[in-house]
């Protein structure tokens, strides 16, 4: 990307996607959240990206670090619904081929 401006919006974007994820602000998934947990509290590139938009990054830390537990609870409450819907789903498929399976040797 080599124009400068691009670069800073488009760095300005992700962190601010990062916190309202764990802010609650977005319809986030629980892999949207642990990844914008992950990217807020690793160093790199997080780091890099705040001192680019001339930000300190322990304040924006500081932003959000009371909020990462909830975030992480919602994150948890999201991933154990979706793998409730994925086991449903699963059994749901196995009843449809064991009907299958009957209506076949009926016949």
């Amino acid at each position: 990307m080599s124009d400068p401006q691009a670069q800073r919006n488009l760095v300005a974007a992700i962190i601010l996607q990062a916190v309202e994820d764990i802010e609650g602000k977005n319809n986030a998934t629980w892999r949207e959240i642990v990844s914008a947990v992950c990217f807020i509290r690793n160093e790199d590139p997080f780091e890099y990206y705040c001192i680019e938009l001339g930000l300190d990054p322990d304040a924006v830390r500081e932003k959000v670090r009371d909020k990462i537990p909830l975030a992480i609870e919602r994150a948890d409450r999201l991933h154990a619904a979706a793998r409730e819907k994925a086991e449903k789903e699963r059994l749901a498929r196995i009843e449809e081929r064991r009907i299958d399976a009957s209506f076949a040797t009926a016949c």
